[in-house]
């Protein structure tokens, strides 16, 4: 009898545990998809530029964006705006390596990854010589503006010994345009050259004048007595104007600028 019992008691148990676990089971199933519904992974399709020093603004293009919670790389936080579900804004944070891997993660904690890494230049800023600090281009027309300018406390004079080189597309390997600058740039103060006519900027006031203007996904080389110091790589995105400038062997960064009106001597940003 005893043994009956304990039998009885045993398949009770038995039964009772196996329940258990099957409505544990379940909803973990639940949880989980609750979880999957809520967490479409973030993909990432391109993004640009592919290479520049700390706080480079870095665009990623891709899709399930708006439940970004964080844009990493190599596992360091950086700033990001969303732009939208398509595109996100992001810094390039202190700390990244050589070469690091973009990681968003959702709110759900689902992760997306580059499929490339985005490569760290250095930036080795100094106030050692002239450069490219800002270009404008007209919506329309040929007009356009380019801003030289010097970080020194010492007039530069450009004759004879500074020129840039205009490529018609990012990479080519001999120039369509060269300018031989002619004239001095004042101690802490620009230099600009206006290139192609148009009546953008009326009150803007010319150092230098050039014929023709300048066209979208242009590059152009600042080269003192034959040595590169500078490049300006320019391509157009939406309204935006990007321009990588690798000021060699001073420094290496990126500038953003929006398509703005000048006003003497300056490009203000709409």
């Amino acid at each position: 009898m005893k043994r009956i019992k304990l039998l009885l008691v045993f398949i009770c148990t038995f039964f009772i545990y196996n329940a258990s676990n099957a409505f544990n089971t379940n909803k973990n199933l639940k949880n989980a998809a609750k979880v999957s519904n809520f967490c479409p992974a973030p993909v990432l399709t391109s993004f640009f530029p592919s290479s520049g020093p700390e706080n480079t603004v870095v665009y990623i293009s891709g899709s399930n964006f708006n439940a970004a919670a964080t844009v990493a790389f190599d596992g360091i936080s950086a700033t990001f705006t969303i732009i939208n579900d398509n595109e996100i804004e992001a810094y390039i944070p202190a700390g990244t390596s050589a070469t690091s891997n973009i990681t968003i993660t959702s709110t759900g904690g689902c992760v997306g990854n580059s499929a490339t890494d985005f490569t760290l230049l250095a930036s080795a800023c100094t106030t050692a010589d002239v450069y490219i600090s800002e270009i404008y281009d007209a919506n329309s027309g040929s007009y356009a503006v380019i801003e030289l300018y010097n970080p020194t406390n010492t007039p530069i004079v450009l004759d004879g010994v500074y020129i840039i080189e205009r490529y018609g597309d990012v990479g080519n390997a001999v120039p369509s345009q060269t300018y031989n600058i002619l004239g001095t740039v004042a101690p802490f103060d620009t230099f600009i050259i206006i290139l192609g006519s148009g009546s953008d900027c009326p009150s803007l006031v010319a150092d230098f004048n050039v014929g023709t203007g300048i066209n979208d996904n242009d590059e152009f080389k600042l080269l003192k007595n034959g040595i590169l110091i500078d490049i300006v790589m320019r391509q157009l995105k939406e309204d935006i104007l990007l321009l990588e400038i690798q000021m060699l062997p001073y420094h290496k960064h990126l500038l953003m600028l929006r398509i703005g009106l000048l006003t003497r001597k300056k490009i203000v940003p709409i």
